[in-house]
């Protein structure tokens, strides 16, 4: 029987790689032997470990920024959804009682009917009267009911006291709103180019590379 000696394989240490990253990175080296006789170089790609993590870097800070601008355009309009929604209780209940005033209004001049003996100058006046009474009395109605409409109603995508905030948010903010809306821009073409990707990749069966992808936020 004949012995033949097999090299005995080691496992690469941390000091081991990081020796071979130095040398790597040192331009008066252009190929280190390690103790173990493998190829540090070989293996190791440093601008490509460099690109990856810069990318990385660069992913990882929009999606912070991103973050930090959808936090920011949704705490706004939830003080501006708010302060529509005192605005409303407000202005309902001084109609509310508005309304209350002039029924009572109505009620007294309905009370001092003209007799039958009175001119018919004075008769035609308090029927004037009544009648006025009663059209401002209309108005104020109709416009409870629209207040109670934007309370309660809902919009094309959202309930209409939210699209009325949002409305006065964007004339009010418009430094922050433009943040917002050319985040989304951005979100919008990332997701359009990742699907895109995907389809290429899925009709020439090459699985596609995986990055860190921002998640749209809701608006």
């Amino acid at each position: 029987m004949v012995l033949v000696n097999v090299p005995q394989k080691r496992l690469l240490t941390p000091d081991v790689i990081q020796r071979g990253l130095y040398n790597a990175i040192d331009p008066g080296s252009d190929q280190l032997q390690d103790d173990q006789g493998i190829n540090a170089k070989a293996i190791y790609n440093v601008d490509e470990l460099l690109d990856s993590a810069q990318t990385a870097e660069r992913e990882q800070q929009a999606i912070l920024e991103v973050s930090s601008v959808e936090q920011s355009y949704q705490e706004a309009l939830f003080d501006y959804v708010e302060a529509k929604h005192e605005q409303v209780d407000r202005v309902e209940d001084k109609l509310e009682t508005l309304i209350e005033k002039q029924q009572s209004r109505i009620q007294q001049i309905q009370s001092a009917k003209p007799g039958v003996l009175v001119l018919p100058g004075t008769r035609r006046a308090w029927q004037d009267q009544i009648a006025h009474q009663h059209s401002r009395l209309q108005v104020m109605q109709a416009r409870l009911e629209a207040v109670r409409e934007i309370r309660d109603g809902m919009g094309l995508h959202s309930p209409k006291i939210e699209e009325l905030a949002e409305r006065k948010l964007r004339r009010n903010e418009q430094e922050l709103t433009n943040e917002f809306d050319s985040v989304l821009e951005a979100q919008r073409r990332h997701n359009i180019v990742t699907r895109k990707s995907l389809k290429q990749s899925d009709s020439l069966g090459i699985a596609p590379k995986l990055t860190l992808s921002i998640s749209p936020g809701s608006q």
